[in-house]
C-alpha cells in the first residue's frame, strides 16, 4: 500500500484508478464493503485501487468556522492507514481539508481532482454520499458527471445491522451511550484508543490499586461515555487486560475527566511513557459516587475480581 498527502504527490502508475472518496471515519462495515467493491473493480480492470480521504474531518473544519468546538473523531490518519493496508488497498490519497477545498462545487471537484489528476476510470461511492460545497452533490449528481467526463459509478447500498444503520454518526452515538459491543457489531471490530502513560494523583496506588493514567495522542479522539471497561491493552506489543476507568472520579470531588487503567496481568513494571493501546471490550457499570472511601475500595476489589473472571472467559471464547 502507498500513502500520498496531496494531489500533487500522487505518482503517475495511479492515474486510470478506481477510485472511492469520503472521509472514512471508523472504517466501519459499511466502509469495509466500499472498499471490497473498490478493489474487486480494480482487480476486474486491471487498475489501482484508491481511497481518497480527508485531513483533518471536514466536519472538524466546518465546526471550526461555525465555533461549535472540536468535533470528535472515531480514527485517527495513522489509524485509517492501519486498517486500510489490511483491507489490501493499493493506495490512499489524503486531502487536506482547507475552507478553500470546501468551497468548491461539485462539478469542479470531480473535474479538477477524479478526472483532471486521476482519470478514474470509476468511482465506488455509498449511497448517502455527498460532497463538493455545502455538500450540495449527491449520488444522481455524481451519476451525471459520469456521463460527462466518461468514468462509471458504483453506488453501494446501505449496510444494516440488528436493525441499525451503519454509520459514524450511530457508532458514534453509541460509543458516547456506552454501548461498546453494539459499536463493536457496526464497526467490526472493538473500538479502541491510543495515548502515553503519565503521571497522575496516585489516588490509585493510595487505594491499593495503583493506575495507569492515559494521554491521548489526538485530543480529538472519541472517548467512550464515564464509566467502568473490561479492556484489552497493548504495551510494548504484548496484549494484556484491564479495567479502565473514564470520568471525573466523583468521590474524590474532580471535575476533570480523566482516563485510567488498573492492569490486571502485569505487577510491578514502570509504564511511565510507554505508549498504549486501550481496546474496550465491555462496559462492567457506570461511574458513580461512593459515601466513603472503603465503599470506593470494595467496589473496586468486586470490579478486579469481575475483570479476571472476564480474562477467563474472553480467552475461552476466542481461542485462548
Amino acid at each position: 500500500m502507498e500513502v500520498f498527502f496531496g494531489i500533487d504527490t500522487l505518482p503517475g502508475h495511479f492515474r486510470h484508478s478506481v477510485v472511492t472518496l469520503g472521509a472514512f471515519d471508523g472504517i466501519h462495515l459499511g466502509h469495509s464493503k466500499i472498499i471490497s467493491q473498490t478493489i474487486k473493480i480494480a482487480k476486474q480492470r486491471s487498475s489501482k485501487s484508491l481511497v481518497i480521504t480527508f485531513n483533518p474531518h471536514p466536519r472538524s473544519v466546518l465546526s471550526e468556522k461555525l465555533n461549535k468546538g472540536i468535533v470528535p473523531i472515531l480514527t485517527t490518519p495513522k489509524e485509517k492507514m492501519k486498517l486500510l493496508e489490511e483491507k489490501k488497498i493499493d493506495g490512499i490519497l489524503f486531502l487536506e481539508t482547507t475552507a478553500e477545498l470546501l468551497e468548491i462545487s461539485p462539478e469542479n471537484f470531480i473535474r479538477d481532482i477524479i478526472v483532471n489528476q486521476i482519470s478514474a476510470k470509476e468511482i465506488v461511492i455509498g449511497y448517502n454520499f455527498k460532497f463538493g460545497k455545502d455538500r450540495s452533490g449527491d449520488t444522481d449528481f455524481l451519476g451525471k458527471l459520469g456521463e460527462k467526463f466518461g468514468f462509471s459509478t458504483k453506488i453501494i447500498d446501505r449496510i444494516m445491522n440488528n436493525e441499525k444503520t451503519v454509520s459514524s454518526t450511530e457508532i458514534r452515538n453509541l460509543l458516547t451511550e456506552g454501548k461498546i459491543q453494539t459499536a463493536q457489531k457496526l464497526l467490526g471490530r472493538a473500538y479502541s484508543i491510543n495515548g502515553y502513560v503519565v503521571r497522575g494523583s496516585g489516588r490509585g496506588t493510595g487505594l491499593g490499586f495503583p493506575t495507569a493514567n492515559i494521554e491521548l495522542k489526538k485530543l480529538n479522539k472519541l472517548i467512550p461515555s464515564n464509566g467502568v471497561y473490561f479492556t484489552k491493552i497493548l504495551l510494548s506489543g504484548i496484549t494484556h487486560f484491564g479495567i479502565c476507568n473514564i470520568g471525573i472520579r466523583p468521590t474524590f470531588h474532580e471535575k476533570h475527566i480523566t482516563i485510567e487503567i488498573h492492569v490486571l496481568d502485569l505487577d510491578g513494571e514502570n509504564l511511565y511513557g510507554k505508549e498504549i493501546v486501550v481496546i474496550f471490550l465491555e462496559k462492567m457499570r457506570d461511574e458513580r459516587k461512593f459515601q466513603s472511601i472503603e465503599k470506593l475500595k470494595e467496589q473496586i476489589t468486586l470490579d478486579k475480581s469481575e475483570g479476571i473472571k472476564k480474562i477467563k472467559q474472553y480467552n475461552m471464547t476466542n481461542g485462548g
